[in-house]
């Protein structure tokens, strides 16, 4: 602290912290890492460059997902198709949690060349600490990479719960990763990262 921790640039804390969370969350698909005030910023930025990259609009949710103050997704709200008046005002695809068949309903019935992201926690926290199974997180990513949408899995909470994050203790990586909360030490602190190719559209050298 006597050298202080925030100078608005880079500093050489920043890159060991870069360096080591890639190399810890790599197998969860982190190549590359960028920080953020919060969870929330790093969901709210992934999500926007989904959309960018992607150049489609569509955003698959499940219900009590929660990923900051601007993306809730209550089930009372799903069922009464009424969104939370805070959320950030992207198109979005409303499905039941931890449910493949509905899931798979849902998206028979939407347009899935418009689908640019899938966002989803491999355990919900606020929702009630509901665990995914494996199976319905793999299925999310043959969808992502059949339609060719972007997997955003939103590890805020989760990543505690292996050595990699815990997508990553089934074999599964993602394209885009959210984290937050510890791994900043008590600080205010979150960081998204993902595939190199996608990493590399927030380098201002190559805009």
């Amino acid at each position: 602290m006597d050298g202080g921790w925030n100078f608005g640039g880079n500093s050489v804390w920043e890159k060991k912290l870069a360096k080591s969370m890639c190399e810890r969350f790599r197998p969860s698909g982190m190549d590359l890492v960028r920080f953020t005030n919060s969870g929330t910023e790093a969901n709210t930025t992934v999500l926007a460059a989904a959309v960018a990259i992607t150049g489609k609009k569509k955003i698959l949710v499940f219900s009590s997902g929660y990923h900051g103050s601007t993306l809730v997704f209550p089930s009372s709200s799903i069922q009464n198709r009424i969104p939370s008046i805070m959320n950030l005002p992207h198109e979005f695809i409303y499905a039941p949690y931890n449910n493949i068949e509905e899931t798979r309903l849902v998206l028979s019935s939407a347009d899935t060349n418009s689908l640019a992201a899938i966002l989803v926690e491999p355990i919900q926290g606020s929702g009630g600490c509901q665990p995914a199974s494996p199976q319905f997180l793999h299925f999310l990513r043959e969808v992502a990479d059949n339609t060719k949408a972007l997997l955003i899995v939103d590890e805020v909470m989760a990543s505690r719960l292996g050595k990699s994050g815990y997508v990553a203790e089934i074999g599964i990586k993602a394209d885009f990763l959210t984290l937050g909360k510890y791994l900043g030490g008590g600080m205010t602190f979150g960081a998204f990262g993902g595939r190199r190719d996608l990493m590399e559209r927030f380098d201002p050298t190559k805009a």
